[in-house]
């Protein structure tokens, strides 16, 4: 039984990006709420003062905080940019995001201590506040993994099959001049479909390599760039929720301190909240995908700003959700996903019920990523539906030069007529770590009440294994090859922008000695 605390724009914008990172040195003395604990900061020199992203439980909005240079207090303008929202396990409400600058200007590489005492003053609250140019610190990489991707602390990240291959990915990715031969110029559209900057800053996350902070900002500030004042995503002609990327904007702020980002999360969240969350018969059209889009937008604004009105927006939008789950329209038997029909997905069609394991896998990162916020397992059924789904109906087996793969993940599932399926074992596999992805959270939620599912299970071991598989197939084939072409491009962002806690939860449960690194 696992024992962690762990709960559950028509308008250009110029972002600078940073040169300088991180700290070089700091440690932790057991800064876990304690009265008179320190965090021991080495800063280089800024004129702009310096973020730093917090972990859970850690330094709380009641904290009195001070700061201090060989034992003597300093003055300093500290604030708090984030906090996270009060759980049910506390009554301490803690901050997920710091903002200190040091009065007057400290020399390059000058030597810090951050202080929790009843002397100190208390920290100004500045929800959301502009501080462009501040430069990020952390202790450690586990720290700020905590911070940003919500990880439990001391998770093993290090699973070469997933990191590997999103290494060579993200080059072609980054390599503008070869997206464009072939033929991918960064103003086609499709390319922005999923977060594409949320996945070049989680794989900075994993592999401590500057390269991709800098190229989450360069993501960031395109996408950014081509969000009006509406949140109408540029590239496409008409509104499109579905192209709503806003948990990328949320992490860019909080490694950078520019607000600028939280406005392209306002308009996002303007536009998707015209989404209607609740699925009738006989509405029009409907997908996974898009509720998704809706209440991603919804979360990172009420992460941000926690506001009461945006966090209703976010409540209704997963109880619309666990309705069509646990209580289907029109007589529906349960099946354990979010029904809906062929017509409402695709366009044309009967009222044949549908779901596809893809984009659930969408969804459920949105709910488990409120889950975690919160500190709340209280929509784990829902992800454990969601898992019992694919498990039970979504996937199917490969034939002939694919007989060796036991699961390929459907596009999407038909409690119907199977002619509405269009199974293709050529492409369907390519969402099969994504798919793996909310299996995991599923068997997470399981274990977490000391449960376990061997349906579950055997997914959730089968589709990472195969995820593993492909990247370990693509490494003997071009064991050479730095660059891995991706296609489509976008296949990047949903490949791993919803799936950062596959490979600790695939450490942690799976016989790792079953998963070639």
């Amino acid at each position: 039984m696992l024992k962690h605390r762990y709960g559950l724009m028509q308008n250009s914008i110029n972002v600078k990006i940073f040169t300088s990172f991180c700290l070089l040195f700091c440690s932790v003395a057991s800064f876990f709420g304690v009265a008179n604990t320190q965090l021991e900061l080495q800063l280089p020199a800024s004129d702009r003062g310096y973020v730093l992203p917090v972990p859970q439980n850690t330094i709380y909005k009641a904290d009195k905080l001070s700061l201090k240079h060989l034992g003597k207090k300093i003055e300093a303008d500290v604030q708090v940019l984030m906090l996270y929202p009060l759980s049910k396990q506390s009554t301490k409400q803690a901050i997920r995001l710091l903002y200190i600058k040091p009065l007057p200007r400290l020399s390059n590489n000058t030597l810090v201590t951050l202080v929790t005492s009843q002397n100190g003053k208390e920290s100004i609250i500045a929800l959301g506040a502009n501080k462009k140019g501040a430069l990020l610190i952390y202790p450690s990489f586990d720290w700020l993994r905590q911070a940003i991707l919500l990880h439990p602390p001391g998770v093993d990240v290090n699973a070469q099959w997933y990191i590997q291959p999103q290494i060579r990915y993200a080059r072609f990715i980054a390599d503008k001049p070869l997206m464009l031969k072939h033929k991918y110029p960064p103003e086609k559209a499709a390319q922005w479909l999923y977060d594409r900057p949320q996945s070049f800053f989680q794989l900075y996350l994993f592999t401590q390599d500057n390269q991709w902070l800098e190229q989450g900002f360069s993501e960031a500030n395109f996408y950014a760039s081509k969000v009006d004042d509406k949140g109408r995503f540029v590239l496409k002609t008409k509104p499109d929720v579905k192209y709503a990327n806003s948990k990328g904007m949320v992490t860019a702020y909080m490694l950078s301190g520019d607000a600028l980002y939280l406005d392209v999360v306002k308009r996002l969240y303007n536009l998707t909240k015209t989404w209607d969350e609740v699925y009738t018969l006989g509405r029009g059209f409907w997908t996974e995908r898009h509720q998704a889009a809706a209440l991603n937008s919804a979360l990172s604004l009420w992460e941000v700003y926690l506001k009461a009105d945006t966090h209703k927006r976010v409540q209704e939008i997963i109880t619309a959700t666990e309705s069509m789950t646990f209580n289907p329209p029109n007589d529906w038997p349960f099946k354990s996903c979010p029904l809906h029909t062929v017509k409402s997905h695709e366009g044309k069609g009967d009222n044949t019920p549908v779901c596809s394991p893809w984009m659930m896998a969408l969804l459920g990162d949105a709910i488990w990523r409120y889950q975690l916020l919160l500190q709340d397992n209280a929509h784990q059924q829902l992800l454990v539906a969601f898992a019992t789904f694919v498990a039970k109906s979504g996937t199917y087996p490969g034939a002939k030069r694919h007989a060796h793969i036991t699961m390929i993940p459907k596009y999407f599932v038909s409690f119907g007529p199977r002619q509405f399926e269009e199974d293709n074992m050529w492409t369907d596999p390519q969402h099969t770590c994504d798919v793996a992805g909310l299996v995991a959270k599923g068997y997470y939620m399981l274990a977490l009440q000391g449960k376990k599912n061997e349906a579950i299970a055997q997914a959730f071991g089968k589709l990472t294994q195969y995820c593993a598989n492909t990247a370990n197939k693509l490494k003997r084939k071009h064991a050479k090859n730095k660059v891995w072409r991706v296609r489509p491009p976008r296949k990047f962002g949903w490949m791993y922008s919803t799936t950062s806690d596959l490979p600790w939860i695939a450490k942690r449960y799976l016989d790792v000695t079953d998963i070639a690194e």
